[in-house]
């Protein structure tokens, strides 16, 4: 069995030994920060850590907002036609679970001889080497930074882990900016929706057209296929706009209120 290394930190003297990779860190970090779509940030720092460590296999797994296991995996090193084969992604057990219950880097010498290695599902490429660190942003560990199969060596060295947790660091600089920057878009395309259903109404439309650009808004910034909107009628609701997939067929439904999702919505006032 090979030994375990979790560190907080990594060696003041790593900078010196290895300038040429600490002048391409600084030059990732500058394009991290420059990249502010999320879905891209995240291949790209799965891309530059590879990259940086010489892995085969790399990935960034996404915590779920309750922080107990994954709710997304960005991969590097395998085609399409291979992660389909493996099938569901991972949820975070195993050795991708330990770094989620202990947020610090981890470097194992061989996943399959570690005890906590829960295995690998059918069609998964095999993997010895493993070289994890957390990544952190607004305060929480976003995610993970998980590296496989060191390609020039039987293991991941203690320069690797020094740039990985670099890396780390600049990720979730990054992570937060991008964070930031779409929650300012978002807001942006919230106050533009509030303008043009008051500028409908103060131009004399009626108010079924600021009705259906209400809905239609909403379905747009919540990424849905369908809006509605609904009022009280007898003992249920009856749909009068509605803006999406099937919305011609929805109009005049009537909805049952009792047991609903609406009846709480309703009787707490609040959203859910």
């Amino acid at each position: 069995m090979g030994c375990i290394n979790n560190r907080a930190g990594y060696d003041p003297d790593w900078m010196g030994r290895s300038g040429t990779r600490a002048d391409r860190l600084l030059d990732t970090g500058l394009a991290l920060a420059a990249e502010l779509s999320l879905p891209t940030l995240l291949q790209r720092i799965v891309d530059l850590a590879v990259e940086l460590t010489n892995a085969r296999y790399g990935a960034v797994g996404v915590l779920s907002p309750d922080g107990i296991e994954l709710s997304d995996f960005i991969t590097s090193g395998l085609g399409p036609g291979e992660r389909a084969k493996i099938g569901e992604l991972p949820h975070g057990r195993g050795i991708l679970g330990v770094l989620i219950r202990e947020p610090s880097v981890l470097r194992i010498p061989d996943i399959g001889r570690d005890q906590r290695s829960a295995g690998f599902p059918a069609n998964h490429p095999p993997m010895g080497s493993f070289l994890g660190a957390p990544i952190r942003a607004h305060g929480r560990v976003f995610g993970n930074i998980y590296l496989t199969d060191k390609q020039d060596e039987s293991e991941f060295t203690e320069d690797d882990e020094a740039a990985v947790l670099v890396l780390a660091t600049q990720a979730g600089v990054a992570i937060a900016n991008a964070q930031l920057y779409s929650e300012l878009q978002l807001r942006e395309r919230w106050l533009d929706s509030v303008r043009e259903v008051t500028t409908t109404l103060l131009a004399g439309d009626t108010a079924r057209a600021a009705l259906q650009l209400v809905a239609q808004h909403a379905r747009e910034l919540g990424n849905a296929d369908m809006a509605t909107i609904s009022v009280p009628e007898g003992n249920g609701l009856r749909i009068i706009i509605a803006d999406g997939a099937g919305a011609r067929e929805l109009l005049d439904v009537e909805v049952p209120l009792a047991g609903s999702l609406s009846a709480e919505v309703i009787r707490t006032e609040r959203t859910m």
